[in-house]
């Protein structure tokens, strides 16, 4: 399987390199960084669809119904704007995953960091599920890193992209 080039996936011996890695992307990206990670829960009192809807408002000066109706379309990619209405307390973990990767993409030339997407989707996704996932949304950022465990590279099948 290919990753797109605009995709780096880089595996970590431990956490306090991964967490090294994070700061200096973070650096790097400035007010773009899109981050998915299980540190950056959805708010859980707000809908799948207006967590993702309250990034373009917020960042990018959306209105409201503008911001809902981009939400629900993206979100329409995964087959899920039927689910858009729904708190986090009622998602799956996928629809979550799928939900901060939306919310992540929606800043303008997003730089998106997935932090360690084994401890999000644990064993029921593939490596290339999230790979499709990020392809849907590939329109949508200028670059997207995968910073994962060294461990889980078996779970990669080997896949290497390193800048």
């Amino acid at each position: 399987m290919l990753i797109s080039p605009k995709v780096y996936l880089n595996y970590f011996a431990d956490a306090r390199r991964i967490d090294s890695q994070l700061a200096w992307l973070r650096n790097e990206a400035g007010g773009r960084f899109g981050m998915v990670s299980s540190d950056l829960p959805l708010i859980s009192n707000l809908s799948l669809k207006q967590n993702c809807a309250l990034v373009l408002q917020y960042h990018r000066h959306f209105s409201t119904r503008t911001a809902l109706n981009e939400a629900d379309s993206l979100l329409a990619l995964f087959g899920l704007s039927h689910r858009g209405h729904l708190d986090c307390a009622q998602l799956g973990e996928r629809d979550i995953f799928v939900g901060k990767l939306v919310r992540a993409v929606l800043l303008e030339q997003a730089f998106v960091v997935i932090d360690r997407p084994s401890e999000q989707l644990h064993a029921d996704c593939e490596i290339s599920d999230i790979i499709a996932m990020i392809d849907k949304l590939a329109q949508y950022f200028a670059v997207c890193h995968i910073l994962e465990y060294q461990w889980e590279e078996e779970r990669y099948h080997g896949l290497r992209r390193i800048r």
